[in-house]
């Protein structure tokens, strides 16, 4: 470190006693080894620290997850890598493995992280009946709604069954707001997952040559950052460099999940899982409450022990050491009497130091006690509130209207899109087109519509004779997009400075120089009355390189001379 006045062994003892260390009787040898000891000691702590603190999810605020994909496609497999374990059934059949619910849920411990793996969308023989639980579960799954989607797809051809599964599931379904919380992740994909470069250069090839993939592009704001390439092959299979082909694959997806702009895209929530919301409201608070008391008192803890450990730390460096001897075998001499008077000052300020230090643990050994027991109570009451959640949402699982909710959203879906095939229809014979792209996508649809109307003709007794709530208003996607370059120009019309000038009184230029979601979002409500899902999207316009900030080269693209509007 430079030339340090003296060694951390001294800088101790004078941290702690007040006045400077007496003269050492240790050997320079034995006092170097301990600087060798102590320093590489630090440099493998802080690798440690370093390694674990990679890419984590802070505890007790869950970022929600939800999979989505065709069978076989990885989802169970991916699901199974973040969870540390075989959580999820996995497989590669056609038909789908873990069909017993419509959606299956992990929990992180530390309350970091929750996962969603969707069954039935993605089977081969999709029915009405799956869409409807799915929407069901779903929404009971995710009360507070999703923060992540993850389109799962292998890293092959894409078929019109699975684009039109797509489209449908995205646009129809779920609607045009999903979007902003979606990210396509792409499995078996080594070569691109070590390369950056190399995986944008491989999405711009296929957008060019397929224009199922483009569809695809299109539907992330055409930015290739919003893809995840992984290579997550099976841990029992014994394939080369599998532990590291394993650990680059969950580093891809959990940078993702810690760079995704929550405090900006809100979770997206559908209009069945607004219902639950309201449904259980009595329920969440109380859990929420009790969650936030669990991470309360835990966090007291936390700062409680670190202190213990520094204390422990300190006392341990004054334990004194058995004096050296010099060249002849006898112990080596003071060299003036005024020394020995020093050691013995210093000895007696170590003493009381170490007395008020036993003193000070012993109380906080008191205090760790009673927040343990604390804590303890508080997570019982916490799995108390959360069983009474479970009872509440078993009890609306089998409620006849929350259901009709799920299958009045599924069957309005169902209209819009057939709606919007008719129209591509009518517009081809209009102008007598040949466009074998839009034939494509008008019978695949027509053949998802038909694969949904099963069970349309049939249904049950309870759902016919109910009347449904009026549908909400719907808007599409390219409706919602169309919005976005009205709030830029307007933005622009009511900045008094260039974009580089407004970027440093946002304090872009300060720190790491870039803004941040919280900065953002205030900059545009100061300048325009403005949606929080179009907060979002404009955060998504801007932040192209999906690192969870935007600097200079980026503010100036989205409001200056390089924007598009």
């Amino acid at each position: 470190m430079g030339g340090a006045c003296c060694t951390k062994k001294e800088q101790d003892e004078k941290n702690v006693s007040g006045e400077e260390p007496s003269l050492k009787v240790d050997s320079d040898e034995e006092e170097e080894k301990d600087e060798a000891e102590n320093s590489t000691q630090g440099t493998e702590d802080r690798t440690e620290a370093e390694e674990e603190s990679l890419w984590e999810l802070p505890p007790g605020n869950p970022l929600t997850v939800m999979m989505f994909g065709m069978t076989g496609s990885g989802k169970s497999s991916i699901g199974n890598l973040l969870a540390g374990s075989h959580v999820f059934a996995a497989g590669d059949d056609t038909a789908s493995i873990t069909n017993l619910d419509s959606c299956m849920k992990w929990e992180a411990e530390d309350s970091s992280l929750t996962l969603l793996d969707t069954i039935g969308l993605g089977d081969t023989e999709i029915d009405q009946d799956k869409v409807v639980t799915s929407i069901r579960d779903s929404a009971l799954s995710a009360i507070n709604g999703v923060d992540i989607l993850l389109y799962v797809m292998r890293n092959t051809r894409i078929t019109d069954d699975a684009i039109t599964r797509l489209i449908y599931v995205t646009e129809y379904l779920w609607g045009h707001e999903c979007m902003l919380n979606l990210y396509i992740v792409v499995t078996c994909a080594n070569k691109y997952m070590n390369s950056r470069a190399d995986a944008n250069e491989w999405v711009k090839r296929q957008v060019e040559i397929n224009w199922r993939f483009k569809h695809i592009y299109s539907i992330v704001g055409n930015n290739p950052n919003r893809f995840i390439f992984v290579d997550n092959p099976d841990p029992d299979s014994g394939e080369p460099g599998l532990e590291e082909r394993r650990k680059t694959s969950l580093e891809g997806l959990m940078k993702t999940f810690v760079l995704h702009p929550r405090e900006v895209v809100p979770a997206y929530t559908h209009a069945t899982m607004k219902r639950a919301q309201e449904m259980t409201q009595a329920e969440r608070l109380d859990l929420q409450a009790k969650e936030m008391e669990v991470q309360h008192i835990q966090k007291q803890l936390d700062a409680i022990k670190p202190k213990k450990a520094k204390a422990k730390k300190k006392a341990g460096a004054k334990k004194g050491r058995r004096p050296s001897k010099d060249s002849s075998g006898g112990r080596r001499p003071s060299i003036e009497s005024s020394a020995s008077e020093s050691k013995k000052g210093a000895a007696a300020s170590l003493m009381e130091n170490v007395t008020r230090l036993v003193k000070q643990t012993s109380a906080e050994a008191v205090e760790t006690e009673k927040l343990e027991q604390n804590l303890k109570q508080a997570k019982k009451d916490k799995m108390e509130a959360q069983k009474a959640m479970m009872a509440k949402i078993n009890s609306i699982k089998k409620d006849t209207d929350f259901r009709l909710e799920a299958s009045r959203q599924a069957e309005m879906a169902s209209v819009r899109y057939q709606e919007h095939l008719e129209s591509i229809a009518a517009a081809q014979g209009r102008t007598k087109s040949g466009d074998d792209t839009q034939k494509a996508k008008v019978n695949a649809g027509r053949g998802l519509l038909a694969m949904l109307s099963r069970k349309f003709k049939g249904g049950s007794k309870e759902m016919v004779t109910k009347k449904a709530a009026p549908a909400p208003t719907w808007v599409s996607a390219e409706d919602a997009q169309a919005a976005l370059p009205q709030y830029i120009l307007a933005i622009k019309a009511k900045m008094e400075m260039t974009p580089a000038e407004q970027f440093r009184k946002l304090g872009g230029w300060k720190g790491t120089g870039a803004i941040t979601p919280m900065v953002f979002t205030k900059f545009l409500r100061s300048h325009v009355e403005i949606t929080a899902l179009h907060v979002g999207a404009l955060w998504r316009l801007g932040d192209s390189n999906c690192d969870g900030q935007i600097d200079l080269q980026e503010f100036r693209a989205l409001f200056g001379e390089m924007s598009a509007f």
